[in-house]
């Protein structure tokens, strides 16, 4: 992520630690990518990051160290982490729309779409539920109302489909069946990309 154009954040699984793919680095530069550090990360179950600013950024994950998955907050470029517990499974993916809004998917349910209100508590209430086989692999909202998810049929076929509201989960619409997807990035109404292996 590149929240300006010189600070940026890297997160993914260490390269030094191949073999255990749950062991995670999250890195900043402040000079365009010109040098990185290492930065704090808890010591809990990590699968997803996101930097809305150079000093703000969420991880998305739980349920390893914590008793629910949750979300943790950073206001000082990962110094610190404030946890958010959902009362959900382990967090498999988040998406950003502003500080009032986040939508995840759980791991043991990765069929469905919770939005949460962070203003109200966090609480976390089902948007979307894909049809049954279907795996969520990609959340993305342009604003409050217009959002996609990518789904996949896991084993059985390379096939994806994509599913769109535009207003905030109450309805969708589904396209499809596309070759297999693996990932969807919208910057906003219909600008971005996909990308898939087939």
């Amino acid at each position: 992520w590149y929240p300006s154009w010189n600070n940026a954040w890297i997160f993914g699984a260490d390269a030094d630690m191949l073999f255990d793919p749950t062991v995670k680095r999250l890195l900043y530069s402040s000079d365009a990518g010109q040098s990185w550090s290492d930065k704090l990360l808890p010591a809990d179950t990590i699968n997803h990051c996101v930097f809305t600013a150079s000093q703000k950024g969420y991880l998305f994950g739980g349920a390893g160290t914590t008793a629910s998955g949750g979300y943790y907050l950073t206001t000082d470029g990962a110094n610190t982490w404030d946890f958010h517990p959902l009362g959900l499974p382990e967090l498999l993916l988040g998406e950003v729309v502003n500080d009032e809004l986040l939508f995840v998917v759980a791991a043991s349910a990765q069929r469905s779409v919770w939005k949460v209100d962070v203003a109200n508590n966090d609480l976390a209430t089902e948007i979307f539920t894909a049809d049954e086989g279907l795996i969520i692999n990609s959340v993305n909202f342009t604003d409050v109302n217009k959002g996609y998810v990518l789904a996949f049929y896991e084993g059985l076929t390379d096939i994806s489909y994509l599913y769109q509201t535009d207003n905030g989960g109450q309805t969708w619409q589904v396209f499809g069946p596309y070759l297999k997807l693996n990932g969807l990035t919208l910057f906003y109404n219909l600008n971005g990309f996909a990308w898939g292996d087939n």
